[in-house]
């Protein structure tokens, strides 16, 4: 289930980021200053820091005149001041975009090809040091003095939490995020999406949540956009949105392993290990986006119902014992007749 961020569409401007900004203007005499302020951020708790979806850390503007030309790039970093501010010919309108927590972007002359703009996710550590990616973009009429850009986060925000259920794991060991997207597109009409295998966080890059002896509560994710669209059209049964089931497409979805560890119990005689894996998406059926700035929310319990011949993709059960005996509690039979053909 997912659900857009709580203050997305804020109105009054959440903090006014002021900074001397290096003029790299290429606009004409005429110039006037426009203050620009950022909007749309609101703060949560995470397992990155804690004041992860809302730090901004770099800035880049990128204004176009009316004819769609580049007129003004700034790049600022932010953590010493609290305000933005753009030199522009005030006689005309002008597109401004803004590229948040990415570092410098090289932005091109023409408007037209900013949805060609990518920016690659390095690592986990990365986003935690700079803050999430944002982008953003509005339009300033004539002689305007202010704007204020809403900006979008290019990650959505997951709550995961383990319910009740007849299973009861005696540790969680570890929870990981895995295939998330590295390749993002701030202004592709189309979302985020991984394209090819090395778009997607492989092997150790995708373990950046390992959460030690989880006990149930809620955790938080936040995870890249991944637009991957609705794989399965017609499945209903929620245990064969699988791997298996998508084909090539496997490598590019973006999904959750979570292992859990049973000790031994002589009343079941079963323990051992078991990883199961979830398939994010708008459904737990049949899509498989990751649309940033949403909140998805995913919980889950543990039966014994097909612990042992389930999908071994969604349940992987190598590590789990099994010493329970079968025997016969007593025999009977019923004579038949003294001779057959």
């Amino acid at each position: 289930m997912k659900k857009p961020f709580a203050g997305v569409a804020l109105t009054a401007v959440l903090g006014l980021l002021v900074i001397s900004c290096t003029n790299e203007s290429i606009a004409p005499l005429g110039e006037d200053c426009v203050h620009v302020n950022l909007s749309g951020i609101e703060g949560v708790r995470s397992v990155l820091d804690d004041d992860i979806a809302t730090k901004v850390s770099e800035v880049t503007l990128a204004a176009y005149d009316p004819n769609g030309l580049l007129e003004a790039t700034y790049y600022t970093d932010m953590t010493s001041g609290s305000s933005l501010e753009l030199t522009l010919n005030s006689t005309r309108s002008h597109t401004v975009f803004a590229f948040v927590n990415m570092g410098y972007v090289s932005v091109p002359f023409n408007k037209n090809e900013i949805n060609s703009i990518d920016y690659y996710i390095d690592s986990y550590e990365d986003i935690n040091s700079r803050g999430l990616p944002m982008s953003g973009s509005t339009t300033i009429p004539e002689n305007a003095t202010e704007c204020t850009i809403e900006v979008r986060r290019l990650m959505a925000r997951l709550t995961l939490t383990m319910k009740e259920g007849e299973v009861t794991p005696d540790k969680i060991s570890e929870v990981r995020l895995c295939n998330w997207n590295k390749h993002l597109s701030p202004f592709d009409s189309d979302g985020c999406k991984a394209v090819t295998s090395n778009d997607v966080a492989s092997g150790e890059e995708g373990h950046y949540e390992s959460i030690s002896n989880w006990s149930g509560e809620s955790l938080v994710f936040y995870v890249p956009e991944n637009m991957q669209g609705t794989l399965l059209p017609e499945n209903t049964d929620q245990k064969l949105k699988t791997a298996a089931a998508i084909g090539e497409m496997a490598e590019l979805c973006t999904y959750l392993e979570v292992d859990a560890e049973i000790d031994y119990d002589s009343s079941t005689g079963v323990y051992g290990n078991l990883t199961y894996r979830f398939y994010l998406g708008s459904d737990t059926t049949s899509n498989f986006d990751v649309e940033g700035n949403h909140d998805y929310s995913l919980s889950f319990s543990l039966t014994w119902n097909g612990q042992f011949y389930e999908d071994e993709w969604m349940v992987d059960n190598d590590g789990l014992y099994d010493l329970r005996e079968l025997s016969l509690s007593s025999v009977s039979v019923t004579p038949g007749s003294d001779s057959y053909n």
